[in-house]
């Protein structure tokens, strides 16, 4: 169901080019030239598995010659058919290490799906971060170009008057010069969702006003094991006690049970059937040093885990942090402060066009706009890459409330 509904959505999004940032991380994570490497390493894992419940194929040996015995001589022929049986408890070990294996590649797969959707999630809102300063840039150079032309028209201009428009002037240059390093950005960002989607020309739809509703509680809660990089350790730390069995066990023989049969072709004819048991001693390799092997790697995966909860448990510390500091910075700036900004500005405009205040002064204003327009999106793209990276570190993604 979740495939047609994806399908449905994809063919959506093919024609209207139009989405979400939600919408483009899920399609994503379908898409993306990654997901489908790590989709053919859990397959080979799959097949790996289904190998290992395989029993070896059985031998089959043939003899021939001729027989002489007196007077009398013969063709002799001598057929052999062996089955390789693992000693109790070798094959279920393998089979074992084999799940651990494969578990392992398909959390491989879910970390990369979580990772990629938060990184297409981030660059989407920071695409339309940059679309909004792209707007708001060319609305100050129309302004600046206005006044720099009204400024030009007066006749019998002072050298006041004169050094305000030049100032008016180099600020269009500085907008100008603004507004090629969003396009850069922009087209940077294009060209990463391009590679990650497949899809060009986006138009990401995007409510500033409604963001996830995140508070450092809401993973309070959260198990910190259910994070993927610490499943997979503790996947490998039991893999490697896995390992160990296995390695122990190289010091049972292999056995190989079979029958034989032989024919001699001399008066009287002669046949032989009879059963065969062979062993292969385990003498000189014991697997001693596998089991050393065995422990060394458990004893390393074991560290990993240790040092793996110290660094989750710090990282959750700091990105606690993070987030908090990133709500209070969404509240300093709210969404109205644009409008609220842009009246003011304006105010300020009118009375730089009746002389009521200096250019320094009005450029003060707008500078103050810049930095607030620029605060409001980028307090709201700290917010949700804190969010993203405490949904990272505890493996899903919080409920939207």
């Amino acid at each position: 169901m979740k495939f047609f509904i994806l399908l449905l959505l994809s063919v959506n999004f093919l024609s209207a080019k139009s989405v979400n940032p939600r919408e483009l991380a899920d399609l994503a994570q379908e898409r993306a030239p990654l997901i489908k490497i790590f989709l053919e390493q859990e397959s080979m894992g799959q097949s790996q598995l289904k190998q290992s419940h395989i029993l070896a194929n059985p031998i089959l040996t043939y003899q021939g010659g001729r027989l002489k015995s007196g007077t009398q001589s013969g063709q002799v022929t001598d057929l052999t058919l062996m089955q390789p049986v693992p000693w109790p408890g070798k094959r279920s070990a393998l089979i074992k290490s084999h799940e651990f294996l494969s578990r392992i590649s398909q959390m491989d797969v879910a970390e990369a799906k979580l990772s990629l959707g938060h990184r297409v999630y981030i660059l989407a809102y920071e695409l339309a971060s940059e679309v909004e300063i792209e707007k708001h840039n060319k609305e100050r150079k129309e302004r600046f170009s206005l006044i720099a032309k009204y400024l030009s028209s007066r006749p019998l201009a002072s050298p006041k008057q004169q050094l305000d428009r030049d100032i008016i002037e180099s600020q269009i240059r500085l907008v100008e010069k603004l507004m090629n390093q969003v396009t850069a950005r922009k087209n940077g960002l294009r060209e990463e969702l391009r590679l990650l989607t497949g899809l060009d020309d986006l138009e990401i739809n995007v409510d500033w006003e409604k963001l996830p509703n995140a508070h450092p509680r809401d993973f309070y809660a959260s198990n910190i094991g259910e994070g993927w990089r610490l499943k997979k350790i503790d996947q490998s730390v039991k893999l490697s006690e896995n390992r160990i069995e296995e390695a122990r066990l190289q010091a049972r023989p292999d056995i190989m049970v079979g029958v034989n049969y032989r024919q001699e072709n001399v008066a009287p004819t002669n046949h032989f059937y009879h059963g065969q048991v062979a062993v292969v001693i385990p003498i000189v390799d014991r697997g001693q040093h596998s089991v050393q092997t065995a422990r060394a790697q458990l004893r390393r995966e074991e560290a990993s885990m240790k040092l793996a909860l110290q660094e989750t448990n710090t990282e959750l510390a700091y990105s606690y942090e993070s987030l908090l500091a990133a709500k209070n910075g969404v509240s300093l700036f709210p969404m109205n402060l644009r409008r609220k900004s842009e009246v003011r500005f304006q105010r300020a405009e009118d009375a730089f066009r009746k002389g009521q205040i200096d250019v320094m002064t009005f450029l003060q204003s707008d500078t103050q706009v810049h930095e607030n327009i620029d605060l409001i999106y980028t307090s709201r793209l700290e917010y949700l890459t804190a969010v993203s990276r405490l949904e990272q570190l505890v493996g899903h993604y919080l409920e939207e409330k």
